[in-house]
């Protein structure tokens, strides 16, 4: 039977809590100001007291004491990284590895109980059920932490999940069920370890983290609709099951995989449940009806459910870290300036009224066709060199094993094709453990030209100066790529192309936006 490798204990060491009742003590003054602080008191208690000789039963309660402060802690601490570009900088890669560090604090402290009962100590015995189950959560936290920040996930964690799971299955109580949260039903190893691997398959990377979070919240229901079997389930030609070989250190295999440790999600009434609730949202049952959650928009939830059953229910693979490099590389920049740069060949400066013009700007107007100025001399902030792993059509899936720019979802990114560069969109990035960085790229349709635009007529939301834009030619769906905040319906603006021609559009409606561009559809006038 599987055991958990755990730090040897030592019997000078002090234990950090020597009864339930000095550490509730401890609990009711601990502070909270300084969250890196508290952060790095629970960790070294919770390290002291995994290194200390404790009855198991003792270890059991003074752990249990502790779940809910570490809990708060880390949801603080944690909020230093959101919305972070990635690669992670070095301090925020240090908080990352903290925030990882107590989940592997907790889930060893549950080890050492967990162990003590596979040993046959009468005191936790009775509790062997209960004990994995929150080594099997910690563990699933710790995993959950990379997916969250969008990171590769350590695959010796995933080995650990499957042998905690098989453990429990060995000794009879993979489906008791123990009471976990006082909101929620009680909920047993298998609960746990289903979850942990429909978040993984629910194509996660590709998830904002809003949606991360309200999957979550909805496999507190929907767990109980999986049944994991040893057999391939009756229903996998209608409903390809989701199998994993606990054996591996890997996640997701072929739903017609076979073996002695592989198992089967039989995804069939979570599959029904899903249908049920994309046909109801269709008709116009509110999100809240259906038990999604308040103030949702109801096409927001249609959409994400749409995508849980592709990956769930359909057999569609989700996206993992990919380390393969191919000889083909691809010359990067990043922003809309940096596009507009490239496209245009020049920095971008504000147009100026012929009439305005001086005798060196009329020169060096016949010389270059434009105005010179000392910003051009510059070559923007550069480009990168990245490996193309997949190319298919207008997505690409690139590797960079350098340093670079920080990179996050939403984001324009220029990629240079046989006539120049060409915008591209960010939809997913993964970190991986050794600092490279995996990033999939949409191309944005259309052959672009680099314009100036500015808001017309009075009430100005927006600067009344020209910015740099990207006009994108595509038949009746050509598009504007406009900086933040410019979409507004209806608005006139002045547009000028690279031959100084003057043209007024008006903003139609909104075909795009990211996290430093809106694209707009619009009608000249």
């Amino acid at each position: 039977m599987y055991r958990p490798s755990l730090p040897e204990t030592d019997e000078p060491v002090e234990p950090a809590f020597a009864d339930p009742d000095s550490c509730a003590r401890w609990i009711s003054q601990f502070q909270l100001t300084d969250i890196r602080l508290a952060h790095r008191t629970l960790t070294g208690k919770l390290s002291g007291l995994n290194r200390a000789v404790l009855s198991p039963l003792v270890r059991l309660k003074v752990t249990e004491l502790l779940r809910e402060t570490v809990d708060i802690v880390q949801e603080s601490y944690g909020r230093k990284l959101v919305g972070k570009p990635l690669p992670l900088s070095d301090s925020e890669s240090s908080i990352r590895d903290e925030i990882v560090s107590l989940w592997a604090e907790m889930a060893t402290s549950y080890g050492h109980c967990l162990n003590a009962g596979i040993d046959g100590e009468p005191s936790v015995a009775g509790h062997l059920a209960r004990i994995c189950q929150r080594c099997l959560h910690y563990t699933a936290l710790q995993i959950s932490g990379y997916i969250f920040l969008s990171h590769q996930v350590d695959s010796r964690l995933w080995l650990q999940l499957h042998q905690l799971y098989r453990l429990s299955e060995d000794a009879g109580f993979s489906t008791v069920p123990e009471s976990f949260d006082r909101h929620l039903p009680p909920t047993s190893c298998a609960d746990h370890f289903i979850r942990t691997v429909l978040l993984c398959q629910a194509d996660p990377y590709e998830l904002t983290r809003s949606q991360l979070q309200l999957v979550n919240r909805w496999l507190d229901g929907w767990t109980s609709l999986v049944v994991i079997t040893r057999d391939i389930p009756a229903s996998a030609k209608t409903s390809p099951p989701i199998a994993i070989d606990l054996e591996s250190s890997g996640c997701i295999l072929h739903p017609a995989s076979r073996g002695a440790a592989i198992r089967y999600l039989d995804m069939s009434e979570l599959g029904k449940n899903l249908k049920i609730r994309m046909v109801l949202l269709q008709q116009g049952q509110a999100p809240s009806q259906l038990g999604l959650g308040e103030s949702l928009p109801p096409d927001f939830c249609l959409s994400l459910i749409e995508k849980l059953h592709r990956h769930w229910c359909e057999g569609k693979m989700a996206r993992r870290f990919d380390e393969r490099t191919i000889s083909h590389r691809a010359e990067l920049c990043f922003g809309l300036e940096e596009i507009h740069f490239h496209l245009s060949g020049k920095v971008f400066t504000q147009p100026v009224e012929k009439s305005s013009l001086n005798k060196r700007q009329h020169v060096e107007i016949g010389l270059f066709g434009h105005i010179a100025s000392k910003g051009e001399q510059k070559n923007g902030r550069g480009t990168e060199s990245w490996n193309i792993q997949d190319e298919n059509g207008k997505e690409f899936s690139l590797i960079r094993t350098e340093k670079g720019v920080r990179v996050s979802p939403g984001h324009l990114v220029g990629i240079r094709g046989d006539e120049g560069f060409v915008p591209c969109v960010i939809r997913w990035v993964i970190a991986g453990l050794e600092g490279s960085v995996n990033m999939g790229l949409k191309l944005l349709e259309g052959r672009p030209e680099a314009v100036a635009i500015r808001q017309t007529g009075i009430n100005l939301t927006v600067s009344g100066k020209y910015v740099p834009a990207i006009l994108l030619h595509f038949g009746e769906r050509t598009s504007l790529v406009m900086p933040r905040e410019w979409y507004v319906r209806n608005r006139i603006i002045a547009v000028l192309d690279r031959e100084g021609l003057s043209m007024e559009f008006k903003l139609t409606g909104l075909a795009g936006k990211g996290a430093d561009y809106e694209r707009a559809t619009f009608m000249q006038i």
